[in-house]
């Protein structure tokens, strides 16, 4: 019994992954190990283990500066199954004002919050779609 409905709940989020990627069954099947891969061991800096996942080719908004259709509907599944999801929208502006890393202040010998500061196991989903053409400034 557990076992069909490990298969049902299974052939469930893929179909809805498949739906959200306008069909695509490969790329709703890369998503699914993507989530469920964990970090197994580190070699120096590089995790290895865990599935990063860049998915091309998916339309921008129809409106200018929103986010795109296909990042809306799987930031909402995503958000359905974990417990921790973060969604970014990436944006020439964001890249250049926002404090997306942590910084020591050493006055106040306090960390400062960075937006990608996130819990251990969060799911990160960036929609590159909304980048435009211009230049990034250093911070």
């Amino acid at each position: 019994a557990a076992r069909h409905q490990m298969v049902a709940t299974r052939a469930a989020v893929v179909e809805a992954f498949t739906s959200a990627l306008s069909g695509d069954a490969l790329s709703a099947e890369l998503l699914l190990f993507s989530i469920i891969s964990r970090v197994l061991t580190r070699r120096g800096e590089a995790p290895i283990g865990k599935l990063a996942l860049n998915i091309s080719g998916c339309p921008a908004a129809l409106t200018a500066g929103k986010a795109s259709p296909v990042w809306s509907s799987l930031l909402n599944i995503l958000r359905e199954l974990l417990p921790t999801v973060y969604g970014m929208p990436l944006t020439l502006q964001k890249l250049n004002d926002s404090k997306l890393i942590p910084e020591k202040d050493y006055e106040a010998n306090v960390l400062l919050y960075g937006e990608l500061q996130l819990p251990a196991g969060s799911t990160l989903l960036l929609d590159e779609t909304t980048l435009t053409p211009g230049k990034l400034t250093e911070a």
